[in-house]
């Protein structure tokens, strides 16, 4: 059985992505930001949801609880989706050439390879974008004690999908389709300017209870 990327102990994906391996790389490293940032999010929840009787956590809370629990695990998918989706590109790129029947198979397997390969950071944007919804609506309502906490699963889950975003871009250079990479891109778009927005108003609002609680 394959070991999984998160069954290791976190100095070894460190080491590893420290090294000269092809893997774990950007995308990986990018999904470890994502589910540290859910990870965060959903201890904001935990501990608010703590010592709330028999009534049990609010629905809001509750809700957004199961949203960034989702989004961690999917983070953690995704990590190992990156990863291969890399191993597939490389197998396609490495493919023989020598013939016009091969060098028809191997351009078709890079265009599924691309097509993998910009879908899984795209993938992680709409999860990143999930969890900041979530994160905001925890905002007015996580305790004080793990309020800095929230704003940084906002900032990390942020800053996750700008580097997806990232990813994309770099990866589209491969699409030789038009209309598919223009797809791909306004898409990323759009989707990292609405984490930049939900980040903002998560940190506003996080900042704002931090200085009425401190006065």
């Amino acid at each position: 059985m394959t070991n999984r990327l998160f069954d290791e102990p976190i100095g070894s994906f460190l080491e590893r992505a420290a090294s000269k391996a092809a893997t774990p790389g950007g995308g990986a490293a990018a999904a470890l930001a994502a589910a540290l940032g859910a990870s965060m999010g959903e201890m904001a929840a935990a501990v608010t949801s703590a010592g709330t009787g028999d009534g049990g956590p609010s629905s809001t809370v509750a809700e957004a609880a199961a949203r960034l629990h989702a989004a961690r695990l999917a983070a953690e998918e995704l990590a190992e989706a990156d990863m291969a989706a890399f191993g597939s590109w490389m197998a396609a790129y490495r493919l023989p050439k020598g013939t016009e029947e091969e060098k028809a198979a191997r351009t078709r397997s890079m265009v599924e390879a691309t097509d993998g390969a910009i879908e899984v950071p795209l993938r992680l944007l709409r999860l990143c974008v999930s969890g900041l919804h979530a994160a905001g609506e925890l905002a007015d309502a996580t305790k004080l004690r793990v309020l800095s906490d929230l704003g940084i699963s906002a900032v990390f889950l942020a800053s996750a999908a700008r580097a997806a975003e990232l990813t994309v871009r770099m990866n589209l250079g491969d699409v030789r389709d038009p209309g598919k990479r223009e797809r791909a891109r306004d898409e990323a778009h759009t989707l990292l300017a609405e984490a930049d927005r939900l980040q903002e108003a998560v940190l506003t609002a996080v900042e704002r209870r931090m200085e009425t609680e401190h006065k």
